[in-house]
């Protein structure tokens, strides 16, 4: 079974293409907390924890072509056709190979 990243949504009610925020390294989804509640008052925003960071799953594998994986599994969990992605850090490297692994999304 697949694990999925844990997340925070702002906005889950709201249209339209949701937005993706992916903490830095030794960071976690809280820290983008008040941006995601801001943001969250017009569109539907997403606060990724990534792998071995803050209440997601923790596994000894550990790259940034897992996480782009795990990124790829929870847009596909939402139903996501599209996203905007920002990436801080070590999320903007994943955020930055998910856009070249996956420039249709």
């Amino acid at each position: 079974m697949e694990e999925l990243q844990y997340s925070k949504i702002y906005g889950a009610e709201n249209a339209g293409i949701p937005l993706v925020v992916i903490h830095g390294l030794f960071g976690m989804s809280d820290n983008w907390g008040t941006f995601g509640r801001n943001f969250g008052e017009k569109r539907q925003v997403h606060l990724l924890d990534l792998r071995n960071h803050g209440r997601s799953f923790h596994s000894e594998e550990m790259s940034i072509e897992v996480m782009v994986d795990d990124l790829s599994a929870y847009i596909a969990s939402i139903g996501a056709d599209q996203i905007d992605l920002i990436g801080h850090s070590l999320g903007g490297k994943v955020a930055m190979q998910f856009a070249i692994d996956h420039p249709e999304k």
